[in-house]
């Protein structure tokens, strides 16, 4: 049987641009294709981590993805 780790939280640094779904609200219409390919391929690049130690983010969303002020 296979064993997955929960956690309700990851601590991670400070990040000032606030969430994906604010981001995207405040610049609708303003965001390039290559600007929404960078921020598809880092979340993906983040979910292949994560799956890496066997860890399932379970609620993948534009909420729960917070960006820098490099939008990393």
């Amino acid at each position: 049987m296979e064993q997955h780790i929960v956690i309700d939280g990851i601590h991670n640094r400070y990040c000032s641009q606030g969430s994906l779904a604010k981001f995207i609200h405040e610049n609708a219409g303003k965001i390039s294709f290559k600007q929404k390919l960078s921020l598809a391929w880092d979340i993906a690049q983040g979910m292949m981590f994560l799956h890496s130690i066997d860890i399932i983010h379970r609620d993948l969303k534009d909420e729960n993805v917070l960006l820098d002020n490099k939008l990393n």
